[in-house]
């Protein structure tokens, strides 16, 4: 059998993110060829794009660390992949957007980088922007 074979087995696919439900209590699924182990991201990257470049990490743009779907990684230097993290973490921490809006069910968007977009500042945005392009005043009250 090979190996993306049995990821696929050990994997949900009915999501965009390709999770690998074979070690829930490892913060990345790893796999063993050779007997070496080795990051199943690192593996569907290589797979899928190539090498991994020199200085280089494997960096989920989804956020989700048991993710192997190639669509979802991205090669991005140490220091960018470093930063980017941090980023999301910090966001992920936040329950409400910069106007106050809270981050929830009903008023939240997920990007497929893992950020959250606040429905209610969307609306409003798309509705100024419309505004603009007919030459009315941006304000919804005007």
């Amino acid at each position: 059998m090979n190996i993306e074979t049995k990821l696929s087995q050990n994997s949900d696919k009915s999501g965009e993110c390709w999770v690998y439900l074979g070690q829930p209590s490892k913060r990345y699924a790893e796999i063993r060829i050779d007997n070496v182990r080795l990051g199943i991201h690192r593996w569907a990257y290589t797979n899928y794009h190539g090498e991994i470049p020199d200085g280089h990490q494997v960096d989920h743009i989804c956020r989700n660390t048991k993710c192997w779907n190639p669509d979802h990684l991205r090669a991005l230097p140490k220091i960018e992949n470093e930063r980017a993290n941090w980023v999301a973490e910090r966001h992920k921490a936040r329950t409400h957007c910069n106007h106050g809006h809270p981050f929830d069910s009903a008023n939240t968007d997920y990007r497929p980088d893992g950020y959250r977009r606040c429905k209610t500042c969307r609306a409003a945005n798309s509705v100024a922007q419309y505004r603009r392009n007919k030459g009315v005043s941006p304000c919804i009250s005007a």
